[in-house]
């Protein structure tokens, strides 16, 4: 009987993890089958065409984000040669930060992370942050393993700079962190 047990378990836990890991399936939210895209389509900042998306209704994909205290306003730019964020890829972001006023914030630092709220999990990489001049920044080592709704979150600090701590819940919490929603699909 014990042998039994373990055999189920290990078909049952086969089963998960294979279901798991087969896009479409487990992890991309509605389960839609009727999205059949013969290519990796990948939307952010409004940048792809929208026709082959299935971007959940009312989810601000804007490439351009006030801070929650209205203390900045950042942008990104994905630096690739389709100026799109890749799916399990590493890739790198360019970083604007302006202050309220539209100037470029000289003096500030950037701390970045990013997650999947609907799983409440980060990256599996750390990424790191390099000033590039007065509220410029590049973000080098994201990647987003898995399609869906990514949130990137990106504060800025009083020079400090390197990845924001991204603990189990997924969120901006202090009021000069922007939050930047990503929609990746296959």
């Amino acid at each position: 009987m014990r042998i039994f047990k373990s055999a189920f378990a290990f078909v049952a836990l086969s089963l998960f993890v294979g279901l798991a890991l087969t896009p479409g399936v487990a992890c991309s939210p509605g389960n839609d089958t009727n999205n059949q895209n013969s290519t990796n389509s990948t939307t952010d900042g409004g940048t792809s065409d929208e026709s082959t998306s299935n971007i959940p209704p009312g989810l601000d994909i804007k490439a351009e984000q006030m801070t929650k205290g209205e203390t900045y306003k950042l942008s990104y730019t994905p630096k690739t040669s389709d100026q799109k964020v890749p799916l399990n890829e590493l890739f790198q972001l360019e970083v604007t930060v302006l202050d309220k006023d539209g100037n470029p914030a000289k003096d500030a630092g950037l701390m970045v992370n990013a997650c999947m709220p609907d799983h409440n999990h980060c990256m599996f990489v750390k990424p790191e942050v390099e000033k590039t001049g007065d509220g410029k920044f590049l973000v080098k080592g994201l990647k987003f393993h898995m399609q869906g709704h990514w949130e990137i979150y990106a504060d800025v600090t009083d020079g400090k700079l390197g990845e924001k701590e991204c603990g189990r819940a997924c969120s901006c919490t202090s009021g000069d962190c922007a939050t930047f929603n990503v929609w990746l699909e296959f």
